[in-house]
């Protein structure tokens, strides 16, 4: 698994079986698998039930060996690389696009583009990165960033050493600059007053925000990542309460409205009356059954029902703002609506 991709054939079978177990366990009867898989498999930082992403797994632990790549100078493994395959640049051998003889490595360094969002260097000596081409100044590369002066630079793929005359810049282009490009290289010279050279250390690959040190874990997370919104959902709420585990299942199963109320089994084509079997009027949701019950109308009155904990769903929400600092559940006042 840290080597080879796994087939898509044999995720799937692994997946069903996986599946199979969360929703019906040791049982051989028919179950409704409730929620996507995909949701199943985000982790819980994100609001979801954290269990492993096959395909991701894979992906993060072959990474590992382009982030070995890079630290292991000397190995015999990375010399058959380099002879075979030949250097694309310091960080990575070249593109291997042969249908034959090409091992094991092909699929490792096809993986390189995902694992370069993530990285970046830290200057030392110069005497490696490139200064057009390698993101060392920001997130992004001086190509990018200056494209006019780019295109006319002496030499595109000259490394950060050759760009310096002693402690001072020395860029050199291919012609002199007219008036109205005379911005670009203020802008340029502007950044480059901040970027001190280490003469004794080399150049390194970093990757990740923390150590700068290339994990399994944080390759997986990265690759299993979504939007900052849902990566700051307070998923706290959920998993870290002092609750039996069933329970927390299953309030993680009512935040996406995804408990077989009359509603959802409505939903998966099964024909019959779809009504709340308490107030006998209202359509039986995950929100009237479980956070909003009715007495009948002879009680007049309504109480809200405690899941196992407070989530940012809307309607836990609305019964949170309804329950006092005790728990005692609170009569609804005519103006809330609710």
């Amino acid at each position: 698994m840290a080597l080879l991709p796994m087939p898509s054939e044999v995720i799937e079978q692994i997946d069903k079986i996986r599946r199979d177990f969360l929703w019906k366990g040791n049982r051989e009867k028919h179950k409704f698998h409730l929620i996507k898989w995909e949701k199943v498999t985000q982790p819980k930082c994100q609001g979801d039930l954290g269990i492993k992403n096959l395909a991701a797994h894979n992906k993060s632990m072959m990474m590992k060996w382009l982030w070995r790549y890079n630290l292991e100078d000397a190995g015999l493994w990375k010399e058959v690389i380099i002879a075979k395959h030949g250097t694309l640049n310091q960080w990575c051998s070249n593109i291997t696009t042969l249908p034959y003889g090409v091992g094991l490595w092909k699929s490792i360094r096809m993986l390189w583009d995902t694992f370069d969002q993530n990285a970046y260097f830290e200057l030392g000596n110069g005497l490696l990165l490139k200064f057009w081409t390698d993101k060392w100044l920001g997130n992004t590369t001086l190509q990018e960033d200056f494209p006019d002066l780019f295109r006319i630079a002496q030499d595109p793929n000259s490394v950060i050493a050759a760009n310096r005359e002693g402690i001072n810049w020395d860029l050199r282009f291919r012609r002199n600059m007219h008036d109205w490009e005379v911005n670009d290289p203020v802008d340029l010279f502007a950044r480059l007053q901040y970027c001190h050279i280490n003469l004794q250390a080399a150049d390194k690959l970093k990757w990740g925000h923390q150590k700068g040190v290339y994990t399994v874990k944080e390759g997986y997370q990265q690759l299993c990542s979504r939007n900052s919104m849902i990566a700051n959902w307070p998923w706290k709420l959920i998993w870290r309460t002092k609750l039996p585990p069933k329970v927390v299942f299953f309030t993680w199963i009512a935040l996406y409205e995804a408990c077989l109320t009359q509603d959802n089994i409505k939903k998966r084509k099964i024909q019959f009356p779809n009504i709340c079997y308490m107030c006998k009027k209202e359509v039986e949701t995950p929100d009237t059954f479980f956070f909003i019950v009715r007495w009948p109308q002879n009680y007049g009155a309504c109480f809200f029902v405690s899941l196992a904990s407070i989530g940012p769903h809307p309607s836990l929400l609305r019964m949170h703002m309804r329950v006092g600092v005790y728990g005692k559940l609170t009569k609804p006042s005519r103006r809330s609506g609710l």
